[in-house]
């Protein structure tokens, strides 16, 4: 049975687990603000206000030792050399580095909506088959170098890929149709709660008899406006509530312990418990701490 096709809607199919991280570099431009923790849209895409932290590539089964990290595009073919004789699979990665930090996405942020923009600028043409590209969360470390072999042997799951997430139709239909857009709302959570970000994999559906993929347009595309793209609506979290003064031990109110520290240091003129600052932890300090009382 085919199943449907996937629409920019399907946001959360499910929580992604990730295993290890790795930091990166961010410009991004903030398309809404207003105060610190509302809500705000950002954007990233290799070449647009200074964001530089896109990486992708595609491993090649056919050429297994080689890496495509600089190409303008990336297969996700099912048979690379398109032969009757092989199948040799092509599968395409993509990372956006450096989004989870204090001035992109502030880590512990609410992520309202998050939609990645890919562009297929060569799709499947065969009339016989119309074979889904399948997006998987990765699991595993890899970089612009990596290559079939030293994945090895390409990615599968579980060791490299966490459960499909999303899938779209690999043809473009209509044929001028070559905007992808595809939900990662609850994947771009799981980076911002802690999980660490190895970005996804695209790869082709199997279906016997084709040798059809697609070519996707990766962060060293010509046309920037065509390079990928994650746009993300968040809610940043809440700043910490300013310290309370006589909250000597910092648990968010003034009580019994804070007293019992003013009269273990009484006499003193230890900084931390003179808070008018005469030189000697006293009366003030009690009074203080007393008309503070919760």
């Amino acid at each position: 049975m085919r199943r449907p096709a996937f629409r920019p809607d399907d946001i959360l199919w499910h929580d992604a687990l990730m295993i290890q991280g790795t930091a990166g570099f961010f410009v991004a431009s903030i398309l809404c603000a207003s105060t610190a923790w509302s809500q705000q849209t950002i954007s990233f895409r290799q070449g647009e206000n200074g964001y530089s932290g896109t990486l992708d590539t595609w491993i090649n089964q056919n050429s297994p030792n080689s890496s495509y990290g600089n190409d303008g595009t990336r297969w996700v073919d099912d048979d690379v050399p398109n032969s009757i004789f092989s199948d040799y699979r092509g599968q395409a990665l993509l990372r956006f580095d450096g989004i989870i930090a204090d001035a992109a996405i502030p880590p512990g942020s609410t992520i309202v909506s998050a939609t990645l923009e890919i562009h297929v600028v060569e799709d499947i043409d065969t009339p016989f088959w119309n074979p889904y590209i399948d997006v998987y969360p990765v699991v595993r470390a890899w970089d612009e170098g990596s290559s079939w072999n030293s994945l090895a042997g390409g990615l599968s799951q579980p060791q490299d890929l966490a459960p499909r997430w999303a899938s779209f139709n690999g043809d473009n239909e209509p044929e001028d149709n070559s905007l992808k857009l595809i939900g990662v709302t609850g994947l771009v959570q799981a980076w911002a709660d802690g999980q660490p970000n190895w970005g996804v994999a695209f790869l082709p559906e199997i279906i016997d008899g084709n040798d059809d993929g697609i070519e996707i347009a990766t962060s060293e595309w010509g046309t920037v406006g065509q390079r990928p793209k994650l746009t993300v609506t968040f809610i940043p979290p809440a700043p910490p509530p300013p310290p309370i003064e006589g909250d000597f031990n910092a648990d968010g109110v003034v009580n019994g312990i804070d007293l019992g520290l003013i009269l273990g240091a009484w006499g003193t003129n230890v900084p931390e418990y003179d808070l008018n600052n005469d030189g000697v932890v006293g009366g003030y300090e009690l009074a203080y701490v007393l008309g503070l009382w919760t």
